[in-house]
């Protein structure tokens, strides 16, 4: 009977520990898991059935006794005992399997959490890559654009000079000023769409600066 004892208390250890550490695995994730539950259902079960067994324990012990001290009922309390004792067998099997089924939907439910957990890491990644992407070409379409402002002020300019022997000294520092930083910008947008190409963006053409021709300059206090 210690024996037997000993061995109806580790297997409700058995399943109570399990169905405790499934609880608190699922409380501390956001990932849900039919196979968990399941695998709770089981050791549940498990755990129930060793109450049972401890009922029966007793059963068969009492009638033990009470054939031992009663003569007259010693054959009916033997026959109960005998009855009880096998009916005990069914259900340590069913214990025992009841925590390695579970243990089995356990480790079945860990991955699946662990594969779904990998791939949303990988859509977040994929999304924070396509943001990345599309901050970086909205940069760069805006450095195209400046770079086309400051061509369109560089060919007005042009255009009010077009016929002119000269131009002053605010018309070529204002010109020189505008294709440095036409130089600059279009360093950035090359910049940029490297930077596009190598997170899996479309590259584009970047447009080359049109310099326009040289102007002899014509002193304001020059005469003709």
């Amino acid at each position: 009977m210690k024996f037997a004892q000993k061995g109806f208390e580790l297997l409700f250890f058995l399943n109570g520990a399990a169905s405790i550490s499934i609880l608190t695995f699922i409380g501390n994730t956001r990932t849900e898991s039919k196979l968990l539950v399941w695998a709770i259902v089981c050791f549940a079960v498990g755990a129930s059935l060793t109450i049972v067994l401890m009922v029966i324990a007793y059963l068969v012990q009492l009638s033990y006794g009470n054939a031992s001290l009663n003569d007259s009922t010693i054959e009916n309390s033997w026959a109960y005992a005998a009855k009880m004792h096998h009916a005990a067998y069914p259900l340590i099997v069913v214990c025992i399997l009841s925590f390695l089924v579970g243990t089995i939907l356990a480790a079945d439910g860990l991955m699946h959490i662990q594969r779904t957990n990998a791939s949303v890491g990988l859509c977040t990644i994929q999304q924070g890559q396509d943001s990345s992407i599309i901050s970086l070409t909205r940069e760069r379409d805006d450095t195209l654009f400046e770079i086309q402002l400051r061509q369109a002020e560089i060919d007005r300019m042009m255009a009010s000079v077009k016929g002119s022997l000269g131009v002053g000294h605010e018309w070529l520092e204002r010109k020189a000023a505008l294709i440095e930083k036409m130089t600059q910008l279009q360093v950035k947008a090359y910049d940029l769409d490297l930077q596009i190409v190598e997170k899996g963006g479309q590259s584009i053409q970047v447009p080359n600066i049109q310099v326009p021709k040289r102007f002899t300059l014509i002193e304001p206090t020059a005469k003709p």
